[in-house]
């Protein structure tokens, strides 16, 4: 069984077992991370199922392994006749991660519902009642009138 899954920017096939550099995640080395961005499964029966764009009740769980950084990638800028020249380089940063398991099936973690913006206002017990934020809406500014014209200077010949 493998998946396709997205993050990063990028796509991986992850395979049960598998171990695979993904761009970094803030996690901790040891730590469990879900990578819930599934695009395609392929169980070992030979069904696929792709999602549009995602499979919502599938995810991959793995481990870190490590955190570190790539070889370093030069780059060289150069334009001939002029005498420009510029190098300069980077090491991409990277996590490591084992895949332990491939779930299909999983309900999606339900995301909070947002709150509305709330203004306390003190009652006479002193306690904190939350009422509704209602804001009116912004007046238009009257539009600015233009200055008259002003007259032309004569000329020094006219008169």
């Amino acid at each position: 069984m493998y998946a396709i899954v997205k993050t990063g920017g990028k796509q991986y096939r992850l395979a049960e077992g598998g171990q695979v550099r993904v761009e970094k995640l803030e996690a901790e080395v040891g730590s469990e991370v879900i990578l819930d961005q599934v695009l395609m499964v392929t169980k070992d029966d030979g069904d696929t199922i792709f999602g549009t764009p995602t499979i919502p009740d599938a995810r991959v769980v793995a481990r870190v392994l490590e955190h570190g950084k790539a070889d370093k990638i030069l780059v060289f800028k150069y334009k001939s006749k002029v005498n420009y020249r510029r190098r300069y380089g980077h090491r991409q940063p990277y996590t490591e991660v084992k895949v332990e398991k491939i779930e299909l099936g999983v309900a999606p973690a339900a995301a909070p519902k947002p709150r509305k913006t709330t203004k306390k206002e003190a009652t006479p017990e002193g306690e904190a009642e939350q009422a509704p934020v209602e804001q009116a809406p912004a007046e238009k500014a009257p539009a600015k009138k233009r200055a008259a014209a002003k007259p032309k200077a004569k000329e020094a010949g006219e008169e």
